[in-house]
């Protein structure tokens, strides 16, 4: 950088030259985002973090349709849950029916999964994500306190799963009454390469457990699925990065370089 301008881009392929210069960081490029900051005005934002619930689809078509025939697609659904007064906003997000919860981890020794499905949705088990909104009244004042605070919960599901990318699960039931699941009921979790029973309240935050908790029971009598057996995993669900961008502030507050 020169006289408050990016003088050239230097990347592991090359250096580029340009008027311009946009960048279009993923959720999960913390060490960018923590190398800007040295330079760059960036301020802290708003995201949601979660677990991975999973039923049987079949629970979840029925639920949906109220009928069962093979000939009606694989069903999905979007829930939210928000108290104005308890400041709780909570709701489904990247539902996957017929899917797959898969590793999605992209540091050393940290742990978070994430839901897919193929085109043909037809795995026996629906999954979503169930996320809390965080603000700086859980995360602390710091400008990179949401990495720090994603940093942390992966560290603890990590550890609680026992290393090697063991996922930590837990039946509803059991993580309602804040006790560890020691059998399986009807699901079989799709998650490789292993699991474990875990007390996934050791993960968060009690506030976010509780409101994660008061929302299930809403979202139980919306969708009678939610009632019968079904599984928790931990997911630390990355629905967005934890600091403004290009995107929400726009390039000319972005490029407000400090040297």
């Amino acid at each position: 950088m020169s006289k408050w301008l990016i003088a050239r881009l230097f990347t592991d392929k090359n250096s580029y030259l340009a008027d311009e210069y946009i960048l279009a960081l993923g959720n999960s490029a913390r060490n960018s985002f923590i190398k800007l900051n040295d330079y760059v005005d960036i301020s802290q934002k708003n995201f949601a973090v979660g677990f991975r619930i999973e039923h049987l689809q079949r629970d979840i078509n029925l639920s949906q349709y109220k009928i069962e025939d093979e000939r009606l697609p694989q069903a999905s659904y979007f829930l939210k849950y928000f108290d104005k007064e308890k400041n709780i906003f909570v709701y489904s997000f990247c539902m996957c029916p017929g899917g797959f919860i898969v590793p999605a981890s992209s540091e050393k020794d940290r742990l978070c999964v994430n839901g897919i499905s193929y085109h043909n949705r037809s795995n026996t088990n629906a999954n979503a994500a169930i996320v809390c909104a965080v603000n700086s009244e859980i995360l602390g004042k710091e400008t990179l306190a949401g990495i720090k605070f994603q940093r942390d919960i992966e560290e603890k599901a990590y550890k609680l799963g026992g290393g090697n990318f063991t996922a930590p699960v837990l039946r509803l039931d059991d993580y309602s009454n804040g006790r560890v699941s020691n059998k399986l009921g009807k699901i079989r979790p799709s998650y490789t390469p292993n699991y474990k029973f875990a007390d996934l309240n050791e993960i968060y935050p009690a506030k976010i457990n509780e409101a994660i908790k008061i929302a299930l029971k809403d979202f139980g009598k919306k969708i009678d699925a939610f009632h019968k057996a079904m599984l928790f995993l931990q997911v630390l669900k990355r629905e967005h990065h934890p600091l403004l961008g290009l995107k929400e502030i726009g390039i000319t507050q972005l490029l407000n370089i400090r040297i």
